[in-house]
């Protein structure tokens, strides 16, 4: 009787160790499979690099793209200091990075896999669940773009971990429990990285209050405060205003001239668009993103919507100690989802995806649980079955590969090869007036600016008098403000722009701005 359990205390410590190891496994084979060592064109990555060399040159963080080197909010700094922080121990390599973000997804499946092993005592279900996001081809491209996706999941992961070991260790005097110092680091961290990780420190403190412990959450907002203290005086000191809000009440945020939402129908029919957008179709696509979604009906995607999302509160309302805690947090993330402007899809729900995946299949395993005759040896069967979803990433992370293999489309090479070019001139000096200043300004070297985003092309043409331009680049990229706001300013006052470099399929092309005939002339009008 004795050695049989010890037989099975032995299979189950073998078990627990196997799992992680695994898991770690998956990792490296998928990763190294799809890794692409191409910087990702979606603009924002290169804003982080930027603000990173910036903190790294000494400068802190400013914008580099003007001569006076601006203090900036436009992102919240944990991610460009992190960057920074790496760059100063492993150098400016851009592969070396994404590692660095490829090590902060697998660290957050480790932690997360290992928490939810924990409070929902199904450790087949989470090694699954774990496995499975794994090769989720979403996250994997997350874990391969220098943006802040992966630190934002990571630091948001360790904080969930350490609230739900707080609790498992919670004694009377809670400034004695070392978890609770952890989780306030945690937390602050996140928010620093992206402005959403307020939600965490909510969760956290709700929970506390729910309970009645009302001098641990208070404990938690003074030390939270205590920690976020420095960005409030130094946004202060240089008279920075947050965006957010802005941001929020925008009709469009790509078109500036539809100006703002001024009523309450127009807040809730946007709030009704990021409901169907960034939650039902969102929680769609972050679990299974090898759904044709664009080729679903709406009506398809709702009733999919509704019940991942129903799933997934079940599941989390399951996890009983902690189920305000992570329904809390699961409610907070989706409040700020409808409330933020329209236009992003499930954009912001990936750095979510993992808890709504462990929630979800909580749920579908707690629901199938409720069979009367349903034996335990069965329940980790089925969980182990959800393996088998795998499979069907397959052929995303077949095309992945040849993304990764593929390399940059020919008009990007074109603008990246026109920025080498202006680095080659030796003058870091000169105003480049683009449309993606910080992918420009990461080859460049110099300063970048934008065009003024106006139907009016004398608007355009003081923007650059005002910005002091030196050089134009027309591109085609794609974006459509370039044919709506830059291309008939050029055309008009062609005299006003001489071609330097030209470069072919597609066209694109450097341009000369004769900033004192555009000033003579807008001051003879």
């Amino acid at each position: 009787m004795k050695s049989n359990k010890h037989t099975e205390e032995k299979k189950k410590f073998s078990l627990n160790q196997a799992y992680p190891l695994l898991l770690v496994v998956i990792f490296i084979i998928v990763y190294k499979y799809i890794f692409n060592s191409n910087l990702d064109l979606n603009g924002d990555n290169f804003n982080y690099l930027n603000y990173a060399r910036s903190i790294l040159d000494g400068h802190g963080y400013r914008s580099p793209y003007s001569p006076e080197y601006t203090p900036t909010n436009h992102y919240p700094p944990g991610y460009s200091t992190i960057l920074a922080f790496a760059m100063f121990f492993v150098g400016k390599d851009v592969v070396l990075l994404k590692i660095l973000n490829g090590l902060f997804f697998l660290g957050s499946i480790l932690l997360l896999n290992k928490t939810f092993a924990n409070i929902t005592q199904n450790k087949t279900l989470s090694f699954a669940v774990s496995a499975l996001l794994l090769v989720n081809t979403g996250l994997l491209n997350w874990s391969t773009i220098l943006m802040s996706e992966m630190s934002y999941l990571f630091f948001s992961s360790l904080g969930f971990y350490f609230t739900v070991k707080y609790f498992e260790f919670a004694q009377k005097e809670f400034w004695k429990n070392r978890y609770f110092y952890l989780a306030i680091v945690a937390a602050v961290i996140t928010y620093y990285i992206r402005s959403v990780g307020i939600v965490l420190t909510g969760a956290f403190i709700m929970h506390s209050l729910i309970q009645k412990k009302w001098k641990l959450g208070i404990g938690f907002v003074a030390g939270y405060s205590l920690l976020y203290l420095p960005w409030i005086i130094r946004n202060n000191i240089h008279g920075i205003k947050g965006r957010y809000m802005k941001s929020i009440m925008a009709v469009n945020p790509w078109r500036p001239e539809e100006g703002q939402l001024n009523t309450v129908g127009a807040f809730i029919e946007k709030m009704y668009t990021n409901f169907y957008d960034t939650v039902l179709k969102g929680f769609v696509d972050v679990l299974f993103p090898f759904l044709k979604l664009n080729d679903a009906g709406k009506t398809s995607i709702v009733v999919m919507g509704a019940i991942i999302l129903l799933f997934s509160l079940w599941g989390a309302w399951r996890i009983k100690k902690y189920n305000f805690f992570l329904l809390l947090y699961l409610l907070g993330n989706m409040l700020v989802f409808l409330v933020w402007h329209p236009g992003n899809g499930s954009r912001y729900v990936w750095p979510l995806a993992p808890f709504i995946a462990y929630a979800f299949f909580h749920g579908v395993i707690e629901l199938i649980a409720l069979y009367p005759k349903m034996k335990r040896s069965s329940i980790s069967k089925i969980s182990l079955a959800i393996l088998l979803i795998g499979f069907l990433f397959i052929p995303k992370i077949k095309d992945m590969k040849k993304k990764a293999d593929y390399g940059y489309p020919p008009a990007y090479k074109n603008y990246f090869n026109l920025a080498k070019s202006v680095k080659q001139g030796g003058n870091k000096n000169l105003m480049i007036c683009c449309r993606k200043p910080g992918m420009f300004h990461y080859f460049s070297e110099t300063f970048v600016c934008n065009y003024a985003w106006s139907p009016d092309e004398q608007k355009v043409i003081s923007g650059m008098i005002e910005n002091k331009v030196d050089y134009v680049i027309l591109d085609q990229l794609g974006y459509s403000s370039t044919a709506r706001y830059l291309y008939p300013a050029i055309k008009n006052h062609g005299e006003l722009f001489k071609n330097v470099i030209h470069l072919e399929k597609p066209d694109t092309y450097l341009l000369q701005f004769n900033r004192d005939l555009a000033n003579q002339k807008l001051n003879e009008k």
